[in-house]
């Protein structure tokens, strides 16, 4: 492995860590007030069809941000914001190491056209 190579590694692994970090710490502070949409839901009246239909996020892992069997809303919130940022990260690393690959025999495709 390559110098580089390795200070990439250590950054991304330093920069996830910072992220699960601050994720953890600040989400159970997150509002528990009413977000923009759901204002307008409200204002608007259709919240209450919404409430007897319920959508797919809210059969999700962490509906409303919580994560169900934990007594400790603040826990709950914390572990919630840890998965969601391990989710998005291995998910965002998938993808780019997918592209990567793409790019690269695209890149060997073109080497043998020319």
């Amino acid at each position: 492995m390559t110098a580089r190579k390795g200070r990439n590694i250590g950054f991304v692994f330093a920069a996830f860590l910072i992220a699960a970090a601050i994720a953890t710490i600040v989400s159970p502070f997150g509002s528990s007030s009413p977000d923009g949409l759901e204002s307008v839901a409200e204002e608007l009246g259709f919240r209450k069809i919404a409430e007897e239909n319920p959508a797919v996020w809210d059969r999700s892992f962490a509906p409303g941000y919580e994560v169900g069997g934990i007594r400790s809303k603040w826990a709950s919130r914390a572990i919630a914001g840890a998965i969601g940022t391990i989710f998005v990260f291995f998910t965002g690393t998938g993808i780019a190491l997918v592209l990567r690959k793409l790019r690269q025999a695209h890149r060997i495709t073109e080497d043998r056209i020319d």
